[in-house]
C-alpha cells in the first residue's frame, strides 16, 4: 500500500500562469507508485508572486497607505516674556518632523478561479508525460499546499548602509536563489552612513528607516502578512515618487520559504577529502569569518565542478525518466547542499552568529541570511586525513529553500488612475499641528502709558472645559521700564471638537476663545500740568467686554487697548516752538464737552497752561464715561497773556471731534480774536 509522502523536485516544476497570477506545482514523491495501484496522483502548489493584498477578496480597496505628515514640534508655556520674540511666550524648544508611515499588507493567495484553472491546465499539460511523477494517467489529481517549516519574509528598505543592499533574486524557471548585493559605500563615504535616530528635538533623521513585521511568518504560504515602516523625510518623498509616477515600486518583498521535500527511493553517494573541502571553504571566507546558505551552496557547486567532491544518485528500478529523476536532484533541489552541510557540520564547521555593527544592522534586512542561521570553519583543520565518503539508498527527506521576491507594482496602474480620491485614500497627508490643533492668541497692550492715569492693564481668555464651564487665564501688562519693547502675552489651548464639550457657552464655537479685557486706573493727580481726566467719582477699572464672558473672538491678535468707545482720551500739542513763542508769553487752553448743538454739556472743563519752556509738551485729556453712540465732541478756546505788555488776547470758541488735537497759537490780529490791556477797564 502506497500514500501521498510529500512534494519532490525529483521530477522538476511546473510554472502555470493563470489570470495574471503565478503558480509553481510539484508532484508526489509517491506518485508513480500511486498511479500503479489506481489512487489519485497527488500534486502541490506554492505561490511565486507576492503583492499588495486588498479589501473583500481582489476587487476592494488595497491595504497600503503612505500617510505623509509634517509639523513643528514644541513645548511652549503661557508665561508673557516682555519681549516681543516667539509671541513673548517663554522658552519653546521647536522643530519640524517631516517623513512618512508606510502600511502595507502582502499576501501570494491566489483566487479560488484562477487557482481552478491553473489546475485544469496543469492536468492538461502533464496527460500522458514520460516522467512517471507527472503521468496521471487519467485518474483525478488531488491538490493542496506545501507545508511549509518556516517562512521569512522582509520587505526591502530606502537607507544607506556601508555595506549596501543585500537581497536574494530567483528566477521564475526554478533556478537557485543568488544573493545580490548593491549600492555599497565606499570607504571615503562611510560619513554618509546616516542611519537616523531620533534626535532630541524630535526631528526622526531625514534617511530615517524602521520597519515592524520582518521576520517569521505564517506557515500558511498564501495568508497576508502586514508590514509599517516608520520614514524620513527622503525615503518618503521616494516612496510618493515611485509609487505615484513609475511603473516599477521603490519597494520589493520577498518571501524566503522552507519547504520539506522528498525523493523517490534513490541511491545517493558523496565522497572526497576533507582536507580539501576545507581549504577550498578557507580561501573563499568572507570578511566576517562565516559562511551562510547561499555562500555553502556556491563553493559546494565549485567543488563538484573541480572534482574534488564526486556526487552519484541512481534511481533503481525501472522508474520511467529516472535519468531525469536524477539530474533533477542533483542540478534543481537541495538535497546535495543540505546532505553535505550535514556531513559538513560533524567534521568542518562549526556554529556562528552573524556580527554586525550597530550602525550596519538594519531592521528590514542587513544581508546576513533571511534563513536565520551561518556557520564557521573550525580552527586547526587543514591538514585532515579523514575522507568524505557517504553512501545510503533511501526516500531522503531534505529542505528545499524556496524564495518569492516581487516587485509590489500590481497596484501602481490603478492608483495612478484613481485621480484625487485615489491620492487621499492612499496618500493621505496630515499636518502634526493639526491635532491637537493649538489656539493662538497673542495679546498686545496699546495704551498711552504718558498719560499717567493708566496703572495696568488686564486681559483674560476662557475656553470650556468638556463639561461646557470657561476656564480662564490671565495676564497683566503695566508700565514698561523706559526703552523696553512692548510686552507680548500670548495664550495657547489645545483645540476641541463641537462634539466633545456638552452645554458649551453661547456663541462658542471649537476656535473661538472669549476675552474679557480691563483697564485699571491710577487716581488722577489735580496737580498734573499735563495730564487732566475727567473719570467717574470712584472709578478704579473700567471692563471693556460684557460680563459674564466677555467677548467671544476666534482673530490671532487680540488687542487690549487702554480705551474704549465709552472713554475719550484727547492728545493735545500746540502749533508753536520755544522761537516763536516768547519768554513772557503764557498760554491758557480752556476744553469743555459739548452737545451735537454745540452747547456747553454739564461736565467739568479742562484747562492746560503752556510757557515758554514747555510749549512743545503734548497735554492729554481723559472723560469718562462718554455717550458710545455719539462722537465726542468739545469746544475750545486759547487766550495768549503779554506779561511784558500786560495784554492778553483770547481765540473764538473751535469745535472738534478729533483725538489728536493740533492748538494753533492765535495772534492779536487774526479774525475773530479780541483783545485788551489787562489794566484797563472792562
Amino acid at each position: 500500500m502506497t500514500d501521498p509522502q510529500g512534494p519532490t523536485m525529483a521530477g522538476g516544476t511546473q510554472a502555470i500562469t493563470s489570470q495574471g497570477y503565478y503558480v509553481t506545482f510539484f508532484p508526489d514523491a509517491n506518485n508513480y507508485d500511486l498511479v500503479k495501484e489506481g489512487k489519485n496522483p497527488h500534486y502541490y502548489w506554492i505561490p511565486t508572486q507576492l503583492r499588495v493584498a486588498r479589501r473583500d477578496g481582489d476587487k476592494g480597496d488595497f491595504k497600503f497607505s503612505l500617510l505623509r505628515f509634517v509639523g513643528g514640534i514644541a513645548n511652549p508655556t503661557r508665561e508673557g516674556s516682555g519681549n516681543g520674540g516667539e509671541g513673548g511666550s517663554g522658552s519653546r524648544a521647536s522643530g519640524e518632523t517631516v517623513g512618512g508611515l508606510l502600511s502595507l499588507t502582502t499576501t501570494a493567495a491566489i483566487p479560488a478561479e484562477a487557482m481552478k484553472d491553473a489546475q485544469k491546465q496543469l492536468i492538461d499539460k502533464t496527460n500522458g508525460s514520460s516522467n512517471g511523477l507527472w503521468d496521471h494517467k487519467g485518474l483525478t489529481p488531488e491538490f493542496s499546499p506545501v507545508v511549509l517549516m518556516s517562512n521569512n519574509i522582509t520587505l526591502s528598505d530606502i537607507t544607506l548602509t556601508k555595506e549596501g543592499f543585500h537581497y536574494f533574486v530567483q528566477g521564475r524557471d526554478g533556478a537557485a536563489p543568488e544573493l545580490v548585493t548593491s549600492g555599497e559605500l565606499a570607504d571615503q563615504d562611510e560619513e554618509l552612513l546616516l542611519r537616523g535616530s531620533p534626535e532630541n528635538d524630535g526631528d526622526i533623521g531625514k534617511w530615517y528607516w524602521v520597519l515592524q513585521g520582518a521576520g517569521e511568518a505564517g506557515m500558511d504560504p498564501t495568508a497576508e502578512h502586514a508590514f509599517a515602516a516608520l520614514v524620513g523625510n527622503y525615503p518618503s518623498q521616494i516612496l510618493y515618487a515611485g509609487f505615484q509616477g513609475t511603473t516599477t515600486s521603490p519597494v520589493f518583498a520577498s518571501s524566503v520559504m522552507q519547504v520539506q521535500m522528498w525523493t523517490p527511493k534513490v541511491e545517493l553517494k558523496i565522497s572526497g577529502n576533507w582536507s580539501s573541502i576545507y581549504k577550498h571553504f578557507s580561501a573563499h571566507a568572507t570578511a566576517h569569518g562565516w559562511f551562510v546558505s547561499a555562500d555553502i551552496k556556491a563553493r559546494f557547486d565549485e567543488l563538484r565542478k573541480s572534482g574534488d567532491v564526486k556526487v552519484e544518485i541512481k534511481v533503481p528500478g525501472n522508474f520511467p525518466g529516472a535519468d531525469k529523476v536524477a539530474q533533477q536532484l542533483s542540478e534543481r533541489s537541495d538535497l546535495l547542499v543540505d546532505k553535505f552541510l550535514e556531513l559538513a557540520n560533524r567534521v568542518i564547521f562549526e556554529p556562528a552568529a552573524p556580527k554586525e555593527t550597530a550602525a550596519e544592522a538594519s531592521s528590514s534586512a542587513s544581508g546576513a541570511s533571511p534563513w536565520g542561521f551561518a556557520v564557521a570553519l573550525k580552527a586547526g583543520m587543514e591538514s585532515t586525513t579523514l575522507e568524505l565518503s557517504y553512501q545510503e539508498t533511501s526516500q531522503f527527506s531534505h529542505l528545499q529553500t524556496h524564495v518569492v521576491s516581487s516587485s509590489l507594482d500590481g497596484m501602481l496602474q490603478e492608483m495612478a488612475s484613481g485621480g484625487a480620491e485615489a491620492e487621499k485614500k492612499y496618500f493621505p497627508l496630515i499636518y502634526l499641528d493639526d491635532y491637537p490643533h493649538k489656539l493662538v492668541r497673542n495679546c498686545v497692550p496699546i495704551v498711552k502709558w504718558q498719560t499717567g492715569i493708566f496703572n495696568s492693564l488686564s486681559v483674560q481668555l476662557g475656553y470650556p472645559e468638556k463639561n461646557g464651564q470657561l476656564l480662564w487665564e490671565g495676564h497683566v501688562f503695566t508700565r514698561p521700564a523706559t526703552g523696553d519693547k512692548p510686552e507680548v502675552y500670548t495664550y495657547r489651548q489645545a483645540q476641541k471638537r463641537l462634539t466633545d464639550v456638552t452645554n458649551p457657552p453661547v456663541g462658542w464655537k471649537p476656535d473661538v476663545t472669549f476675552v474679557k479685557r480691563t483697564v485699571h486706573f491710577d487716581e488722577p493727580d489735580p496737580n498734573d500740568d499735563y495730564v487732566v481726566a475727567h473719570l467717574e467719582s470712584g472709578l478704579g477699572a473700567l471692563e471693556i467686554d460684557p460680563s459674564p464672558n466677555g467677548t467671544p473672538l476666534n482673530e490671532e491678535l487680540v488687542e487690549v487697548r487702554g480705551e474704549s468707545a465709552r472713554m475719550a482720551s484727547t492728545e493735545i500739542a500746540f502749533k508753536s516752538t520755544k522761537k516763536l513763542f516768547k519768554e513772557d508769553w503764557y498760554l491758557e487752553l480752556v476744553l469743555e464737552p459739548v452737545d451735537d448743538d454745540d452747547q456747553p454739556l454739564d461736565r467739568p472743563s479742562a484747562t492746560f497752561i503752556g510757557v515758554q519752556a514747555d510749549i512743545s509738551l503734548k497735554r492729554h485729556w481723559v472723560v469718562y464715561p462718554v455717550d458710545p453712540t455719539h462722537k465726542f465732541r468739545y469746544r475750545y478756546k486759547v487766550t495768549v497773556t503779554d506779561l511784558a505788555e500786560d495784554s492778553e488776547w483770547t481765540s473764538p470758541y473751535q469745535v472738534s471731534t478729533t483725538d489728536k488735537l493740533s492748538v494753533r497759537v492765535p495772534k492779536k490780529n487774526d479774525p475773530g480774536v479780541t483783545f485788551r490791556f489787562r489794566n484797563s477797564q472792562a
